[in-house]
């Protein structure tokens, strides 16, 4: 039986960060906001005053040849982060090649119109989505006892 709390997806950003949020159950993964990335450590430790946190998921951006993105070096920075102010919960990374792409595309897929298109924050958070689902449907298994 899986430990009940929830997961966090982060998209992260220069100067937003996309976030998502699992249910406590950890079955379906919910855009939770696009934050400035200064106020992003406050934004969480206050949501964690009400919920149970597991972990985070980092997006890491990646070249097409595999190899990291120059921001990759401030998301470490940013994990360390996470480290000291959630010492109980798992911060892990996945791949996030394409997952903006793809959130550009379920957006044109719904018929959004070019404003919400453009909306990079909605693009952030649907990124934080998409990772966090990546996670959950691979990654987070039930551990046999």
């Amino acid at each position: 039986m899986k430990e009940k709390g929830r997961i966090l997806g982060i998209d992260y950003g220069g100067a937003r960060v996309g976030l998502a949020t699992t249910d406590d159950n950890r079955l379906i993964a919910t855009h939770l906001a696009a934050v400035k990335t200064q106020d992003v450590l406050n934004f969480l430790v206050e949501f964690a005053l009400q919920n149970q946190i597991l972990g985070f998921v980092l997006g890491k951006p990646m070249h097409r040849d595999g190899n990291p993105m120059p921001i990759f070096s401030e998301i470490q920075l940013f994990s360390e982060k996470l480290k000291e102010k959630f010492p109980h919960a798992f911060v892990t990374y996945l791949d996030e090649r394409y997952t903006s792409k793809i959130a550009s595309a379920a957006l044109h897929a719904q018929g959004a119109k070019k404003k919400t298109k453009k909306d990079k924050g909605l693009i952030d958070m649907i990124s934080a989505v998409i990772l966090l689902n990546d996670y959950l449907q691979f990654h987070d298994k039930p551990k046999n006892n």
